[in-house]
């Protein structure tokens, strides 16, 4: 079973897709094998942000320092 973080791109659409065509959590669970959580807190962060992917991996990269900023 998929970890809410470790979705891809095209699993969380395939999750958002489902809800907005009227299926429900259990449903999608039970169609595609996420847990009942992943599916609810996919489809609130779409719904809050309108945005599908979880750019929590950016959060701890190092920027690129420009010749300016050294």
């Amino acid at each position: 079973m998929a970890v809410y973080q470790d979705l891809r791109e095209f699993e969380r659409g395939v999750i958002i897709s489902a809800r907005e065509m009227g299926h429900s959590i259990s449903e999608v669970a039970n169609i595609f094998g996420f847990s009942r959580t992943t599916i609810s807190r996919v489809y609130r962060g779409y719904r809050e942000s309108g945005k599908t992917s979880n750019l929590r991996h950016r959060c701890r990269q190092k920027k690129n320092m420009q010749e300016r900023d050294k």
